[in-house]
Protein backbone atom coordinates (compact mmCIF):
# COMPACT_ATOMS: atom_id res chain seq x y z
CA UNK A 1 0.00 0.00 0.00
CA UNK A 2 1.51 3.40 -1.06
CA UNK A 3 2.05 5.80 2.06
CA UNK A 4 -0.12 9.00 2.17
CA UNK A 5 1.47 12.18 3.13
CA UNK A 6 -1.33 14.01 4.85
CA UNK A 7 -1.70 17.14 6.79
CA UNK A 8 -5.34 18.70 7.50
CA UNK A 9 -3.33 21.66 8.10
CA UNK A 10 -2.80 22.15 4.65
CA UNK A 11 -4.21 21.56 1.17
CA UNK A 12 -5.16 18.21 0.39
CA UNK A 13 -3.41 19.17 -3.42
CA UNK A 14 -0.66 21.55 -4.04
CA UNK A 15 -2.92 24.99 -5.10
CA UNK A 16 0.54 26.29 -6.15
CA UNK A 17 0.49 23.80 -9.39
CA UNK A 18 -2.96 23.47 -9.92
CA UNK A 19 -3.89 24.69 -13.41
CA UNK A 20 -7.85 25.49 -13.65
CA UNK A 21 -10.06 24.72 -16.58
CA UNK A 22 -12.42 28.15 -16.86
CA UNK A 23 -15.12 28.96 -19.29
CA UNK A 24 -12.83 30.54 -22.08
CA UNK A 25 -11.33 26.99 -22.02
CA UNK A 26 -14.12 25.35 -23.22
CA UNK A 27 -15.30 25.35 -26.86
CA UNK A 28 -19.43 24.53 -27.95
CA UNK A 29 -19.50 23.49 -31.66
CA UNK A 30 -22.00 21.62 -33.61
CA UNK A 31 -21.08 18.59 -35.93
CA UNK A 32 -21.52 18.83 -39.83
CA UNK A 33 -20.75 16.45 -42.13
CA UNK A 34 -18.22 16.95 -45.36
CA UNK A 35 -20.92 19.02 -46.88
CA UNK A 36 -21.35 21.51 -44.29
CA UNK A 37 -24.85 19.69 -43.15
CA UNK A 38 -25.94 19.19 -39.43
CA UNK A 39 -25.08 15.10 -38.46
CA UNK A 40 -26.75 13.19 -36.03
CA UNK A 41 -24.02 10.54 -34.83
CA UNK A 42 -20.08 10.67 -34.24
CA UNK A 43 -20.01 8.30 -37.49
CA UNK A 44 -21.00 10.82 -40.02
CA UNK A 45 -18.92 13.30 -38.13
CA UNK A 46 -16.66 15.37 -40.37
CA UNK A 47 -16.24 18.59 -39.09
CA UNK A 48 -17.59 21.22 -36.57
CA UNK A 49 -17.58 24.82 -35.85
CA UNK A 50 -17.91 26.77 -32.97
CA UNK A 51 -20.73 28.22 -31.78
CA UNK A 52 -20.05 31.94 -30.62
CA UNK A 53 -21.97 34.50 -27.82
CA UNK A 54 -22.95 31.10 -25.48
CA UNK A 55 -23.19 32.28 -22.25
CA UNK A 56 -23.70 29.11 -20.37
CA UNK A 57 -24.58 25.61 -21.38
CA UNK A 58 -25.24 22.69 -18.91
CA UNK A 59 -25.14 18.71 -19.60
CA UNK A 60 -26.91 16.77 -17.38
CA UNK A 61 -26.85 12.92 -17.13
CA UNK A 62 -28.96 10.79 -14.85
CA UNK A 63 -28.65 6.73 -14.71
CA UNK A 64 -32.27 4.86 -13.75
CA UNK A 65 -31.55 3.10 -10.36
CA UNK A 66 -34.01 0.66 -8.37
CA UNK A 67 -33.40 -0.15 -4.91
CA UNK A 68 -34.41 -3.93 -4.53
CA UNK A 69 -34.84 -5.66 -1.08
CA UNK A 70 -35.71 -9.51 -0.90
CA UNK A 71 -37.29 -11.53 1.62
CA UNK A 72 -34.90 -13.18 4.32
CA UNK A 73 -32.15 -10.53 4.10
CA UNK A 74 -31.68 -7.24 5.60
CA UNK A 75 -29.65 -6.18 2.45
CA UNK A 76 -30.38 -4.70 -0.86
CA UNK A 77 -28.75 -3.64 -3.76
CA UNK A 78 -29.38 -1.17 -6.64
CA UNK A 79 -30.23 -2.69 -10.34
CA UNK A 80 -29.25 0.19 -13.16
CA UNK A 81 -30.87 0.97 -16.48
CA UNK A 82 -30.25 3.09 -18.82
CA UNK A 83 -28.72 6.75 -18.42
CA UNK A 84 -30.51 9.99 -19.44
CA UNK A 85 -28.41 12.90 -20.95
CA UNK A 86 -30.08 16.65 -21.17
CA UNK A 87 -28.54 19.41 -22.65
CA UNK A 88 -29.33 23.63 -22.67
CA UNK A 89 -27.79 26.20 -23.30
CA UNK A 90 -28.53 30.41 -23.49
CA UNK A 91 -27.19 32.09 -26.44
CA UNK A 92 -26.81 35.96 -26.65
CA UNK A 93 -29.04 37.33 -29.28
CA UNK A 94 -27.34 38.87 -32.53
CA UNK A 95 -27.90 40.13 -36.24
CA UNK A 96 -26.97 36.40 -37.85
CA UNK A 97 -28.02 33.00 -37.22
CA UNK A 98 -30.31 32.21 -34.24
CA UNK A 99 -29.69 28.68 -33.02
CA UNK A 100 -32.63 27.38 -34.79
CA UNK A 101 -30.47 29.07 -37.79
CA UNK A 102 -27.31 27.46 -37.04
CA UNK A 103 -29.08 24.31 -36.38
CA UNK A 104 -30.97 24.12 -40.01
CA UNK A 105 -28.24 25.60 -42.22
CA UNK A 106 -25.13 24.53 -40.23
CA UNK A 107 -23.81 28.64 -40.13
CA UNK A 108 -22.32 29.70 -36.90
CA UNK A 109 -21.76 32.87 -38.02
CA UNK A 110 -22.07 35.73 -40.90
CA UNK A 111 -20.56 38.77 -40.96
CA UNK A 112 -23.24 42.15 -40.93
CA UNK A 113 -22.57 42.89 -44.59
CA UNK A 114 -23.24 39.54 -45.74
CA UNK A 115 -26.13 38.74 -43.29
CA UNK A 116 -29.28 36.25 -44.63
CA UNK A 117 -32.05 36.19 -43.24
CA UNK A 118 -33.44 32.86 -43.91
CA UNK A 119 -31.16 31.93 -40.94
CA UNK A 120 -32.46 33.74 -38.48
CA UNK A 121 -35.66 31.95 -37.54
CA UNK A 122 -37.88 30.80 -34.47
CA UNK A 123 -40.40 28.32 -35.67
CA UNK A 124 -39.72 25.31 -33.75
CA UNK A 125 -42.89 23.56 -35.92
CA UNK A 126 -40.55 23.59 -39.05
CA UNK A 127 -39.95 19.42 -39.74
CA UNK A 128 -36.38 20.57 -39.75
CA UNK A 129 -36.02 20.21 -36.17
CA UNK A 130 -37.78 16.61 -35.56
CA UNK A 131 -34.49 15.20 -36.53
CA UNK A 132 -31.73 14.82 -34.03
CA UNK A 133 -28.33 16.96 -34.15
CA UNK A 134 -25.01 16.88 -32.84
CA UNK A 135 -22.45 18.95 -30.55
CA UNK A 136 -19.03 18.78 -29.56
CA UNK A 137 -17.35 19.71 -26.32
CA UNK A 138 -14.36 20.51 -26.17
CA UNK A 139 -11.70 21.30 -23.56
CA UNK A 140 -8.80 23.22 -24.00
CA UNK A 141 -5.60 22.62 -21.57
CA UNK A 142 -4.87 26.36 -19.43
CA UNK A 143 -1.23 25.41 -20.28
CA UNK A 144 -0.80 25.88 -23.85
CA UNK A 145 1.15 29.12 -25.36
CA UNK A 146 -1.70 31.60 -26.76
CA UNK A 147 -2.25 31.41 -30.20
CA UNK A 148 -1.05 27.84 -31.15
CA UNK A 149 -1.98 27.57 -34.50
CA UNK A 150 -3.51 24.04 -34.87
CA UNK A 151 -6.71 23.12 -37.06
CA UNK A 152 -8.90 20.75 -34.88
CA UNK A 153 -12.09 21.72 -36.97
CA UNK A 154 -12.19 18.17 -38.07
CA UNK A 155 -12.57 14.47 -36.07
CA UNK A 156 -9.49 13.70 -38.31
CA UNK A 157 -7.52 15.96 -36.62
CA UNK A 158 -9.07 16.08 -33.03
CA UNK A 159 -7.22 13.16 -32.66
CA UNK A 160 -3.64 14.57 -32.71
CA UNK A 161 -4.45 17.85 -31.00
CA UNK A 162 -1.55 19.44 -28.80
CA UNK A 163 -4.10 21.96 -27.56
CA UNK A 164 -7.01 19.71 -26.51
CA UNK A 165 -7.27 17.54 -23.08
CA UNK A 166 -10.65 16.15 -23.87
CA UNK A 167 -14.09 16.38 -26.21
CA UNK A 168 -16.88 15.07 -25.67
CA UNK A 169 -19.86 14.57 -28.41
CA UNK A 170 -23.81 14.77 -27.32
CA UNK A 171 -25.54 12.34 -29.98
CA UNK A 172 -28.69 12.64 -30.84
CA UNK A 173 -29.71 16.18 -29.54
CA UNK A 174 -33.58 17.01 -30.20
CA UNK A 175 -34.41 20.39 -29.32
CA UNK A 176 -37.50 20.28 -27.21
CA UNK A 177 -37.59 23.53 -26.23
CA UNK A 178 -36.63 27.46 -27.22
CA UNK A 179 -37.91 30.35 -25.72
CA UNK A 180 -37.03 34.38 -26.30
CA UNK A 181 -37.86 37.13 -23.27
CA UNK A 182 -37.40 40.45 -23.81
CA UNK A 183 -37.13 43.90 -21.61
CA UNK A 184 -37.55 47.01 -22.29
CA UNK A 185 -34.70 47.80 -19.92
CA UNK A 186 -32.51 44.72 -21.61
CA UNK A 187 -28.82 45.23 -22.88
CA UNK A 188 -29.04 42.09 -24.69
CA UNK A 189 -31.59 39.44 -25.60
CA UNK A 190 -31.11 35.54 -24.94
CA UNK A 191 -31.74 32.37 -26.57
CA UNK A 192 -32.84 29.60 -24.22
CA UNK A 193 -32.68 26.31 -25.86
CA UNK A 194 -33.57 23.08 -24.32
CA UNK A 195 -32.62 19.15 -26.08
CA UNK A 196 -33.15 15.90 -24.96
CA UNK A 197 -29.69 13.95 -26.07
CA UNK A 198 -29.50 10.37 -26.44
CA UNK A 199 -25.96 10.25 -24.70
CA UNK A 200 -22.60 12.13 -24.05
CA UNK A 201 -19.87 9.87 -25.88
CA UNK A 202 -16.14 10.55 -25.07
CA UNK A 203 -14.10 11.22 -28.19
CA UNK A 204 -10.42 10.06 -28.85
CA UNK A 205 -7.93 12.98 -28.40
CA UNK A 206 -4.31 12.77 -28.14
CA UNK A 207 -3.17 15.57 -26.20
CA UNK A 208 0.48 14.96 -26.67
CA UNK A 209 2.59 18.14 -25.35
CA UNK A 210 1.89 21.43 -23.88
CA UNK A 211 3.93 24.36 -22.91
CA UNK A 212 3.44 26.25 -19.70
CA UNK A 213 3.58 30.08 -19.45
CA UNK A 214 6.66 31.36 -17.51
CA UNK A 215 4.46 31.90 -14.19
CA UNK A 216 3.73 28.28 -14.15
CA UNK A 217 6.31 25.48 -13.13
CA UNK A 218 8.56 24.34 -15.99
CA UNK A 219 8.71 20.93 -17.54
CA UNK A 220 5.71 20.70 -19.15
CA UNK A 221 2.36 18.41 -18.98
CA UNK A 222 1.76 15.37 -21.00
CA UNK A 223 -0.59 12.82 -21.41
Amino acid sequence: MARIDWNPSQHVNNVDRLVQIAAKHVLLNIGLDEKGVPVTTVEKLRQFRPIGVVLNFNVAQNKMTQRIFEIGSGKSFIATGPTIAVFTATRALIMGPTFMGILKHGTTHTPPESYNPKTFIFDLSDPVFDRPYLFVVMFYSPTVTQNVEEDVSSIQTLASSREIIGAIALEGCVLSAHNVSVNAGDVLVFENVNFEAEGVRDLNVSFRVALPPSNLATGGVTA
